[in-house]
């Protein structure tokens, strides 16, 4: 396994350095030697020519201890003109430096030529060493029986190949639940919209496309629909293209000299009272001024039409004004050892390698769930050779991960030149630290697949904004903490979390469907804050929260942010917020209401702590008789409008002020 993943690796950094040799040092350094030039060319040729024999050689060192040593030899050389770039960029911007300080502006680019003339020549004696190896290597080919498959710039241009519907039935295992769940929706009469969309949702390699084809090969679709199509859509979003292509797709001509207009129009009018489906496949963009054009002509069909579409972000989903979206879940490990039997043996016949049934559970375990690692481990393995030692060999490989910190890991971006710096970032290193943050603000979506998780403490995770969202599909959560966290609000449907007893935070979001009822039917609440109640806009809303009917509820805290601007709303919202009567710990912080639980008859009879901050407009206190009577601890800061020397006089148990 680790020579096939240094091979791979090598592919990519072939790639990394073709592009470093397109830069400007590097142009600039033979651009005064026009004979030299000729040592350019034949490198970019060189390269090309390499990496399109490497296709074959990662494949071949499997079996050919021969074929595993030239792609070791070719990866000093690589490695070595790579270090060559790198002392040209080094050399190059360090002459920059000391030309600059040293001389007037009219003298710079005199002196630096000047500078540069010995470096140069040290420079290509070291890359014509190079060539030659290089050269060398190629000519082995034949005698190593490697075939020229594709040169750098072809790879380039065709790195994703795209998707069509034809499905290829044979190992497909664990998708027949998605595929019955989403057929629903697309044969559903009694749908009245227009057009709906319905997107599949989830991480690369998760299988959204064998799904999608799943359902466009199905019978029932293809006899509920008039018209269906196919669109593969990818990264480079374009939406005449893709109007373009839904038109060829539905069986309409087409012309190059067609306009705009008149593909929009010639679409709407190929629509109009026919209900169709199409599935839009692989969909990154989410802007939604190219969605709105292009959904013009696709809302005059006939009602009950429907658009699947596949993505790994969910903001194309929102973008699109989708319903309910389908998120697509990583297989079993029985269906991932399906699927990887199916591709490592001939016509997925185990029957007779029965040793190694233990160790290949093991490597798909290693692996992951995700149904293309499966196939590919499994077409890997296919060409190994069928005993324990090979086998066990892999799974004890120290490829399969270890451990990485954040500097550490940027350090490696940059030394493999992942990181190039565009766009307003100058340095490589804030750009990887963007990279970095960016990965680091989602928790990742295999947490959710953690079903018997009973505690997630996230407390000080920075960087996360966002929970997965099947996040809800954690039902035997007992505790959550996100406390200082950039979360900006809850999922829907958390109320499925039934189990759990302690919550911080529990965060109500702005403009937005995360709604303080969800708290209602989690019943086993033993500690919870409630944070940014100035969303609640509806009073009644904050009565669904149940407080006052959760038995088990000892700490609360209740939290506002900013100034409402409506104290007699903040106070009603207050009084919707009873808690039950056995509560020991009470935190209010923010509230701008004049009063204290002003209308509540003895709430609190078992309460020991009792907490207020930043409270501007609170004045009056004046609790009913009885109440408190067990407090023992009482803290109220920030609180300006209250006459904190005439508290009530029965607290007179407080110990603690």
């Amino acid at each position: 396994m680790a020579e096939v993943v240094g091979g791979a690796f090598l592919s990519a950094f072939l790639q990394v350095l073709f592009d470093r040799i397109a830069s400007r040092e590097f142009i600039g350094l033979f651009k005064s030697r026009s004979h030299k030039n000729g040592q350019l060319k034949k490198l970019k040729t060189m390269l090309m020519s390499v990496n399109g024999i490497l296709d074959d050689a990662e494949e071949k060192q499997i079996t050919n201890i021969f074929v595993k040593q030239w792609l070791n030899d070719l990866k000093d050389v690589v490695y070595e003109a790579d270090d060559c770039l790198d002392e040209i960029a080094y050399k190059v911007l360090r002459l920059e430096l000391e030309v600059g300080s040293k001389t007037s502006s009219k003298d710079q680019v005199r002196k630096f030529f000047s500078f540069l003339s010995p470096f140069k020549d040290e420079i290509e004696a070291k890359l014509e060493e190079i060539l030659e190896r290089l050269e060398y290597l190629v000519k082995q080919k034949s005698a190593l029986g490697l075939i020229m498959k594709e040169g750098i710039e072809q790879k380039l241009s065709s790195q994703k190949i795209p998707t069509t519907s034809l499905l290829d039935e044979y190992g497909i295992f664990g998708r027949e639940d998605d595929k019955e769940a989403i057929i629903k929706l697309l044969v559903d009469d009694g749908n009245t919209t227009d057009l709906s969309v319905i997107p599949i949702v989830g991480m690369g390699g998760i299988g959204k496309t064998t799904l999608a084809q799943l359902l466009y090969n199905d019978t029932r679709v293809q006899g509920w629909f008039d018209l269906k199509g196919w669109i593969y859509v990818s990264k480079e979003f374009d939406v005449l293209k893709v109007t373009k292509d839904i038109y060829k797709a539905i069986g309409e001509g087409i012309y190059d000299t067609t306009t705009p207009d008149q593909l929009q129009l010639g679409l709407k009018k190929s629509l109009v009272a026919k209900r169709f489906f199409l599935v839009l496949d692989d969909v990154w963009n989410d802007k939604y001024s190219d969605w709105d054009i292009l959904r013009r002509p696709l809302k005059h069909g006939a009602k009950g039409s429907k658009i699947v579409v596949t993505t790994r972000n969910e903001s194309v989903a929102r973008v699109m004004g989708a319903g309910p979206i389908h998120y697509l879940k990583e297989l079993s490990q029985d269906d991932s050892w399906s699927l990887f039997v199916a591709h490592a043996f001939d016509d997925g016949n185990l029957g007779e390698y029965p040793n190694l049934e233990a160790i290949g559970r093991e490597i798909v375990r290693k692996s992951s769930v995700l149904p293309l690692a499966a196939k590919l481990l499994g077409g890997l393995m296919h060409s190994r050779r069928k005993d324990v030692d090979e086998w066990e060999h892999i799974l004890n490989s120290n490829m399969w991960g270890f451990p990485l910190g954040k500097k550490e890991l940027i350090c490696l971006w940059m030394a493999d030149g992942f990181l190039i710096p565009s766009g307003g970032i100058k340095e490589m290193e804030e750009l990887g630290e963007k990279y970095y943050q960016e990965l680091v603000s989602r928790l990742p979506d295999v947490i959710t697949t953690l079903y018997n998780l009973q505690t997630l403490y996230l407390v000080s995770c920075t960087y996360l904004v966002e929970l997965p969202a099947n996040f809800p599909r954690l039902i035997n959560l007992r505790h959550l903490d996100i406390r200082c966290t950039q979360v900006q609000k809850m999922l829907l449907q958390m109320s499925l979390l039934s189990k759990l007893q302690f919550l911080n935070d529990f965060i109500l979001g702005k403009h937005s469907r995360s709604s303080i009822k969800e708290l209602g039917k989690i019943q086993c609440l033993r500690d919870v804050c409630i944070c940014n109640l100035q969303n609640v806009i509806h009073v009644p809303e904050a009565s669904k929260a149940n407080l006052k009917a959760k038995s088990y509820l000892r700490n609360l805290k209740l939290s506002w942010e900013g100034d409402t601007g409506n104290s007699q709303h903040d106070r009603f919202i207050l009084e919707q917020l009873e808690p039950h009567t056995k509560l020991e710990y009470l935190s209010i912080v923010g509230y701008n209401g004049p009063e204290f639980y002003g209308s509540t008859e003895k709430p609190f009879g078992f309460l020991e702590i009792l907490s207020f901050k930043k409270l501007p407009s609170w004045h009056e206190w004046s609790p009913c008789p009885g109440a408190f009577c067990c407090l023992l601890k009482l803290y109220i800061e920030e609180c300006p409008m209250l006459n904190t020397n005439a508290l009530p006089g029965n607290l007179a148990f407080v110990t603690q002020q």
